[in-house]
This record gives C-alpha cells, structure tokens and sequence, in this order.
C-alpha cells in the first residue's frame, strides 16, 4: 500500500478539549477549525453534541462554516447521541464504544450477541435516516482486551455493512509498534477497506504506532495540534507531518500547506 494513501483526521477540538485545563470558546473553535483545513486535513472531528448545549451549537457552527474539511462528531454507541449528531448537520459520525461491555456479562457467549445486535441496531437505523453521512464504528482500548474478543466484534460490523471504517483506539497508550501492525494486518486479511488509528502518547509510541498503522494498512490517522489531548495526549500533527516528510517530502509538499502549520 502507497504511504500516500491516507487521510488526516485531526481530533484537536474534541480530543484536545480533554487536555487539562483546555477550555475553547466557540469562536476559537471556529479559528482553529479554518486554519487546519486551510493546512489541508480531510477531516476535523469535534466534541459529541450529547455532552452539552454548547457542544451541539459548536457542532452546528463548524458544520455551517463550509470548510473543505468534513466536520465529524465522537459519539457513544446510543440512539439518543446518533439522533443529536444527525441533526447538528455533521458529515460523520464516530462512533465509539468499549469491549468492556462484555466483562461484566454472563453467560458471555448470550451477552456478546444482545451487546452486538443493540450495536448494530444503532448504526443501521443512523444509515437510514442520514445515507450519506460517513460512519466510523470504533473500539477503545483495544490492546487491552483478547485480541479474538475485539476482532470478532469487528468482524460483526463489517460484515453488517453498516458502516465505512472501522477504528482501533490504543486508549491508554500501551501499544507497542508491532501489537499495531497485527491487528491492522489482520482487520485489512477480512477484508475491511478503510482503517483509522486512534494512537495515545502515553508511553511515547503515539507517532511510531500511527506510521506503523499506515504501513500495515490503514487509511486515516488521528491526530492534534501539539498533540493535545487526555493526559500526555495523541499523535502530534507536527510529529506525523515531520515523519511523512522524511519519507515523501515532495508528497507532502504537494497534500499540506506546510508553511501554515506553525
């Protein structure tokens, strides 16, 4: 696979928001949300309208901005939040929800099957009502839980066909380069066209995982500005670019405005 084919998703005003002490105003929202589809990222991914009023008026400004970008939103796996992010007039919906539903169930194998049938009940009533709307179904904390527990759940959602893109999220930050590769190689071997990877910087592998996860397959890297986000935060934007660069300097060159990314 062509290290050019990939998207950026850049998480700042959603992830970042969870930074200590970040506090954005809407009109900052809207200032940083401009100037990073002015340096050329496909998709910018906001905070879920259902964790208060001002989330959703940000999500309802930014998506009337008419930014090159398309305007994501980081939901829970409810129907309730899928029916605020349609109607906030987002592009995509990411969708998010944690393996751990499963542990504290029983029997597993019954549980796992009412968990997933609820899941896939929630993506497929938000395809039909918004056809067009992009879908991401991801999974958090993925590196802590039995890899055939995750991949099986994965497996469900692609075979639904519910939604576009599937997601890992390395939540604490304790991947190592090679878990990454795994798990990306193995989803791309069933068949699942469009990958995105979700890296924390805790044990600063966030750039080495999300180049690794491009390598082995993926198609969209999440990033930040300053890598801003919950605790030691994420994938730097700066930090990939400058990895890209090192590899594809003309590519680069020829995707992002990289006088603008001071």
């Amino acid at each position: 696979m062509s290290l050019q084919d990939f998207a950026l998703v850049d998480t700042t005003l959603r992830e970042g928001e969870q930074f200590f002490k970040a506090n954005f105003s809407t009109s900052a929202k809207m200032a940083i949300a401009a100037q990073v589809s002015e340096f050329g990222i496909e998709y910018i991914e906001l905070t879920s309208p259902a964790a208060s009023p001002r989330s959703e008026q940000d999500c309802r400004a930014i998506s009337r901005m008419g930014l090159p970008a398309k305007i994501l939103t980081h939901i829970r796996c409810r129907k309730e939040d899928a029916q605020k992010a349609v109607d906030t007039g987002v592009a995509g919906i990411s969708f998010f929800f944690s393996p751990a539903a499963f542990s504290d169930q029983g029997p597993w194998q019954e549980s796992r099957a009412r968990i997933l049938d609820s899941v896939l009940e929630i993506l497929k009533m938000t395809r039909e009502k918004a056809p067009s709307l992009e879908i991401r179904f991801s999974l958090e904390d993925v590196f802590r839980f039995p890899q055939e527990e995750v991949v099986s759940i994965y497996q469900s959602v692609e075979r639904s066909g519910f939604a576009d893109r599937l997601g890992i999220a390395d939540t604490v930050g304790i991947a190592l380069p090679h878990q990454v590769e795994d798990l990306v190689r193995l989803l791309r071997s069933f068949g699942c066209r469009q990958i995105e990877f979700h890296g924390h910087n805790d044990t600063e592998c966030a750039v080495a995982n999300s180049f690794t996860a491009l390598r082995a397959g993926a198609t969209h890297i999440d990033t930040s500005v300053l890598g801003l986000g919950e605790r030691n935060g994420i994938t730097s934007l700066a930090g990939f670019i400058a990895r890209m660069y090192s590899l594809d300097k003309e590519g680069i060159k020829a995707r992002y405005r990289l006088d603008r990314l001071k």
